[in-house]
C-alpha cells in the first residue's frame, strides 16, 4: 500500500549522500521557496480530516483501516513507513482514547494504524490530526474479549459463504485443518489452548438450521492426523479466521441469517459469540459466471496453500461440471500416481477428499474412467463410479 521510492525521494537522497552539489542546491531551494520536502508526503491539507469508522466493535492492539478525505499529504508519504512503525509520520497522528497509535501507512484517502494495546472494554475517541488540524472524534467501541464475525462480501446463494472470525487472544481456530474439507467446525485439537472445539450454528426466522450432510471420509495413516492439524503450510496464525459456512450449512434461499460461532472444551462453552446477522443474496446468472472465470484464472497460478484453503473448498460451493474442470488440472497433478513426501500427504489426501463433493455423474462426464481410477484407487477417499 506504501509506494516506492519516487524520482524526488531518490534525488533529495542521492544529494544528501554526496552526490552533485546541484542536487543538494536544488533541494535547498525548492524547500525555501515553500515547496514540501521530497519525503514529507506532498502538500499539506487544506481542511481537517474527515473520515467514517468500519463496522465495529475493535480489539485493542488490533489493526484498524479508515477510509477519508484530507487524511494526510497527497501524495502518500514517499517514504516506506519504518518499523517499528512511528506515532507520527508526515505530520499526521491518530490518537485513540488520547493514546497516540502506531501508523503503518499514511495518504490523503486511507490510514491503517495499529491500535493502542492499553484500551478498555469501553467506548473511546478516535481523532486524526494532520499539522494543526483535527478531525471530529469518532467514537468507537472496543472489547478485548469479544468475538467478531463478519461475512465476506459478496454473499450470494450457492456461491461461497466465508465467515471471517476475530477471536479473543490466546484462542483461534483455522481452516483447513485436516484433509476432511468437511471439518469446517475448525476443530483444533492442541493441548496449548482450553478450546478444542469450534462451532458455527446458523438460524433463519428464529429457526436453528441443522448442519448440512457431509461424506464420511474414511480416515487412516498420514491423512487422519487426528491429534492436529496439517502442518507447515503457513496458514493463518492470526485472526481474522475463514471458515466457509457453506460446508457447512445449506443455504437455499435468500435472506437474513444469524450466525454464532462457540469455541467449547468437552461439554464446557469457553467462549462464544453474540449472534451475527448477515444477508445472503438471489444469485445472479452474470455473477456466477464472472466469479467462475475469476476462479479458473486464480487456479491457474495459485499456491499450495491457496488452493487448500480458497481455490477448491469455495468451488466446492457449487460443485458442478464447471468447477471440476476448474479443479481438473490440479487435481491430475497432485493425484497421478507418485511416491509422497513429507506434506505431499497432506494436500493429496485434501484434494482426494474433496472430490467427493461431486455426483458420479459429473465425475464420469469430466474425468475420463482410467485417470479416475488412477485418482481414486480402491483404498482412495473418493468414489468410483
Amino acid at each position: 500500500m506504501v509506494g516506492q521510492f519516487g524520482v524526488e525521494a531518490i534525488v533529495s537522497i542521492y544529494g544528501v549522500l554526496g552526490q552533485p552539489v546541484w542536487v543538494c542546491v536544488m533541494v535547498c531551494l525548492l524547500a525555501a521557496l515553500g515547496q514540501p520536502a521530497a519525503n514529507s508526503g506532498g502538500q499539506r491539507p487544506v481542511a481537517p480530516p474527515r473520515f467514517k469508522l468500519p463496522r465495529g466493535p475493535f480489539r485493542p492492539n488490533g489493526i484498524l483501516e479508515i477510509y477519508g478525505t484530507h487524511l494526510g499529504p497527497e501524495p502518500a508519504c514517499s517514504l516506506p513507513l519504518p518499523s517499528p512503525y512511528p506515532f507520527q509520520a508526515c505530520g499526521v497522528q491518530v490518537t485513540v482514547g488520547g493514546i497516540a497509535a502506531t501508523l503503518q501507512h499514511v495518504s490523503a484517502r486511507q490510514i491503517l494504524l495499529w491500535l493502542p494495546e492499553h484500551l478498555g472494554d469501553a467506548a473511546a475517541p478516535i481523532q486524526v490530526c494532520v499539522h494543526d488540524l483535527c478531525s471530529e472524534p469518532a467514537i468507537a467501541q472496543f472489547s478485548s474479549q469479544a468475538i467478531f464475525m463478519q461475512l465476506e462480501e459478496p454473499a450470494y446463494v450457492h456461491m461461497p459463504l466465508w465467515i471471517a472470525v476475530d477471536l479473543p487472544h490466546p484462542h483461534r481456530t483455522g481452516y483447513p485443518c485436516r484433509t476432511d474439507p468437511w471439518d469446517f467446525r475448525g476443530r483444533r485439537m492442541d493441548s496449548l489452548f482450553d478450546v478444542d472445539d469450534y462451532r458455527l450454528e446458523v438460524r433463519h426466522e428464529g429457526t436453528l438450521l441443522a448442519e448440512a450432510p457431509r461424506p464420511k471420509i474414511p480416515m487412516d495413516g498420514w491423512e487422519s492426523h487426528s491429534w492436529g492439524c496439517m502442518s507447515g503450510f503457513g496458514f493463518e496464525t492470526t485472526p481474522p479466521f475463514r471458515l466457509p459456512l457453506h460446508l457447512a450449512y445449506k443455504i437455499d434461499s435468500p435472506g437474513i441469517y444469524s450466525v454464532r460461532v462457540t469455541g467449547s472444551h468437552g461439554s464446557d462453552i469457553v467462549v462464544q459469540s453474540a449472534w451475527t446477522d448477515i444477508e445472503v443474496k438471489p444469485r445472479p446468472p452474470s455473477a456466477h459466471d464472472e466469479w467462475l472465470r475469476s476462479m479458473a484464472q486464480t487456479a491457474k497460478t495459485a499456491r499450495m496453500q491457496d488452493l487448500l484453503r480458497d481455490v477448491v473448498p469455495s468451488l466446492m460451493a457449487w460443485p458442478d461440471d464447471r468447477a471440476l474442470r476448474i479443479l481438473l488440472p490440479s487435481y491430475s497433478n497432485w493425484l497421478r500416481p507418485r511416491r509422497l513426501v513429507n506434506s505431499d500427504f497432506y494436500v493429496a489426501g485434501f484434494l482426494r477428499n474433496s472430490l467427493a463433493a461431486f455426483d458420479d455423474s459429473v465425475l464420469r462426464r469430466v474425468i475420463p474412467a482410467a485417470r479416475l481410477a488412477e485418482m481414486c484407487p480402491p483404498q482412495g477417499r473418493c468414489k468410483v463410479p
